[in-house]
């Protein structure tokens, strides 16, 4: 039996109870929606981050169809910013929206949206970050090890190639040396012409002369003083006497006028003459100084040269390695040439001579002015004494001290004699003919871009070659270098810009890749069954320009002009690989020691090494052009000759010089674009217009999107969201691009 005041405890107990369960489950349902509504308000925003994604994505599926098929570059079609806003709002509602209209959990809503285009194809990095990626799974297999095996191979030439730089700098200042040789023969066999009794016969014509004068004068005298008479006589005298002696007076009269002009006739004579024997010792004054000074000149021009063969004889010690074993041969045996030709010359006894002969044409030339003045003077007092046999006399003696007996041999080489049959010398032909190749017109392929449209274009212009090419000549007395020497540096530019890619190298072959085949060129439409990168073909491409690639590479407004580039270029590197050939041809050496002794026999020996050096350019120009000839018709070459397993065709030959503009890559893809340009410009109509800064290959969203409350608020979040009324805000930035 329960008392009273146990059950009332009992039911005290009971309601504390009720009242601790109502607040625990109260605590429970409240903790309970605060994970629920958190765990909402985060699978809300991950929702709407992703629609936004979505949304950005879905607009880059936009892109123009026509730059993906033809170039493999993505860039949204419309970057109208009303079309994008609205496109995006349409993505993101249709990805937010719920499945039942009466029950929304969230009601995602884009309240804010800011769209800012990025990565416009105005800019080279965008492009090239395009290609690259386009390459990467396409562009390898046209790669290959073929096009490793040639880039190694041109730059094995390397080595070969400085020393035969080297050697043609030391021969043209050997060229130098007997040049002045040459001068200093011209002048000494001047000097032994002149002929001192030339002038002492001349003194004796005048000193005759004046003689002669000095006589005339005395005539001139006499007829003076009968006309005086005669007219004294006549005063006075009958009119009938007078006629006769007027007739008389008239008769001395014409007699006078005919002495004076003798007498003045003679004196030009006499001035004439001192005149002429003052030149005479002029000339030979200067001709005896011109040989002091070119001695003088050529001992300058020894020690240059000998510098430079001593520079020449380290290189061939440190890098006879590099060279193949024919070659080596031949320029080792070319340096016992030089040294044979370098041998020093006795010039001080012309230097000496020629410093006496000027001492004496001096005296000469003071005593000349004495007796010059003698003479005026004895002509002008009519005095006969000062014309002595002793001034002429000493004269004579001063001048016949002048030596003639002097002479100069400059050196030379002994050679056997060319054969009729032979190797002749072609450069003058071998000139002409590739200049006929550089020049070459193409018919109906005239196009040019215009300045107005040059200003539009992503390079505006930039870095245009200015078409002027060395001449092309292979002559020995080029003073600061010829065509030669110019197909050296270039090559040496290919060479040594293969070293410097390190690892961008790979990046810059799928570019040159990408450009050659997507791009048309000169040989294209010979392979018509040739498909771009992106599958098309490029012959059925409609483009501005034919040659495309030579453009890129050239940047002329005319194509003509850079097919012109191509071509000489292409003679600049053939011409060089088969230098270096022919010096692994001991026959074609030799031929060429004998040609060059035989045409150097008048000039002197130190003219031999570089005239031998102009006839093998002849030679390997005659090659290149052969080459060239095959490579425009779309054939194959030999790389190297001698070489059979590695051939090579136009395409190859725009790829080494793409390669060797590597340092002005920026400006190949400016080029590139300018090629997108023009072709898509040219594919529309006349009332639309295609400007490639307009398209742009990424973009920037930046979204505030919001949805609405379940349960409750929560300060909280709400604060740390946004306050949005009756709604929780978010605020999120996508960046996407192709």
């Amino acid at each position: 039996m329960v008392l009273r005041g146990e059950e009332a405890l009992l039911n005290k107990n009971e309601g504390a109870i009720t009242v601790f369960f109502s607040i625990t489950i109260l605590a429970f349902i409240v903790f309970t929606a605060v994970i629920v509504e958190g765990s909402r308000i985060k699978i809300a925003e991950l929702q709407g981050h992703r629609a936004l994604e979505v949304s950005a994505n879905s607009l880059l599926a936009g892109y123009n169809s026509l730059l993906k098929e033809e170039y493999g570059l993505f860039a949204l079609a419309n970057p109208d910013g009303d079309y994008l806003d609205k496109t995006v709002r349409t993505y993101f509602s249709g990805n937010t929206s719920d499945a039942e209209a009466y029950w929304r959990l969230y009601d995602h809503r884009l309240d804010s949206l800011e769209i800012a285009l990025k990565d416009s194809l105005n800019e080279a990095s965008v492009v090239k970050q395009q290609i690259l990626q386009l390459m990467k799974y396409r562009g390898l297999e046209s790669l290959g090890e073929s096009m490793l095996d040639k880039l190694e191979l041109i730059s094995s030439t390397g080595g070969t190639l400085q020393i035969l730089d080297n050697k043609l700098k030391l021969e043209r200042e050997m060229q130098r040396l007997s040049n002045l040789q040459q001068q200093l023969k011209v002048l000494v066999e001047t000097s032994a012409g002149f002929d001192g009794g030339e002038s002492v016969r001349t003194l004796n014509d005048i000193q005759a002369e004046a003689f002669d004068i000095l006589s005339i004068k005395a005539s001139i005298r006499s007829v003076e003083s009968d006309i005086s008479d005669i007219r004294a006589s006549l005063q006075g005298a009958p009119g009938s006497a007078s006629e006769a002696v007027y007739e008389f007076l008239y008769q001395l009269s014409l007699s006078l006028q005919e002495l004076n002009a003798e007498m003045a006739a003679k004196t030009n004579h006499i001035v004439e003459g001192f005149s002429s024997i003052t030149t005479q010792l002029g000339a030979y004054l200067d001709v005896n100084r011109e040989i002091q000074e070119i001695v003088q000149e050529i001992g300058l021009q020894r020690s240059a040269v000998n510098q430079e063969y001593q520079q020449y004889k380290n290189l061939m010690e440190a890098s006879s390695k590099e060279l193949q074993e024919e070659a080596r041969k031949a320029l080792e045996g070319e340096l016992k040439t030089y040294e044979a030709l370098l041998n020093p010359e006795e010039l001080q006894q012309i230097k000496a001579v020629a410093i006496n002969n000027e001492a004496i044409l001096k005296q000469a030339n003071a005593i000349l002015t004495e007796i010059e003045q003698n003479t005026f003077r004895g002509i002008r007092e009519n005095s006969p004494d000062v014309f002595g046999q002793r001034s002429i006399g000493t004269y004579a003696n001063i001048i016949g001290g002048y030596n003639t007996s002097t002479s100069y041999s400059m050196p030379q080489l002994s050679g056997d004699e060319a054969s009729e049959s032979d190797l002749k010398d072609t450069r003058k032909e071998e000139a002409k003919g590739a200049k006929d190749i550089v020049e070459e017109a193409v018919s109906g392929k005239t196009v040019t871009i215009s300045q107005e449209i040059l200003n539009l274009l992503p390079s505006k212009g930039g870095h245009i070659n200015d078409g002027k090419g060395q001449e092309i000549e292979f002559e020995e007395d080029k003073v600061n270098g010829g065509y030669t020497e110019e197909s050296f540096s270039g090559f040496n530019a290919i060479v040594s810009g293969l070293k410097d890619f390190g690892i961008d190298l790979r990046d810059h072959l799928l570019i040159n890749e990408y450009a050659i085949g997507t791009f048309k060129h000169y040989t294209s439409d010979m392979d018509k069954g040739t498909k771009s990168p992106t599958g098309q073909y490029k012959s059925s491409r409609q483009s501005y320009f034919d040659y495309e690639v030579e453009y890129i590479l050239y940047g002329n407004t005319s194509q003509l002009q850079n097919v012109t580039e191509a071509k000489r270029d292409i003679l600049l590197m053939r011409f060089v690989l088969n230098i270096v050939y022919i010096y692994t041809q001991p026959h074609l050496v030799n031929r060429a020691a004998v040609l060059a002794a035989a045409i150097a026999a008048p000039l002197g020996g130190a003219a031999m090494p570089i005239i031998k050096t102009m006839i093998i350019a002849g030679w390997a120009m005659g090659y290149a052009i052969e080459d060239a000839n095959k490579l425009l018709k779309g054939d194959e070459v030999l790389l190297y000759r001698g070489n059979e397993a590695i051939k090579t065709d136009y395409q190859d030959y725009l790829r080494f010089f793409l390669l060797m503009r590597n340092s002005d890559s920026e400006m190949r893809l400016l080029r590139i674009m300018d090629l997108v340009q023009l072709n898509m410009h040219k594919k529309r109509d006349s009332g639309s217009e295609f400007f490639r800064a307009d398209y742009y290959s990424g973009l920037t969203l930046n979204g505030e999107y919001s949805i609405k409350f379940l349960f409750m608020k929560l300060p909280l979040i709400q604060k740390q969201l946004g306050d949005l009324g009756n709604r929780y805000g978010f605020k999120k930035t996508v960046w996407t691009g192709y």
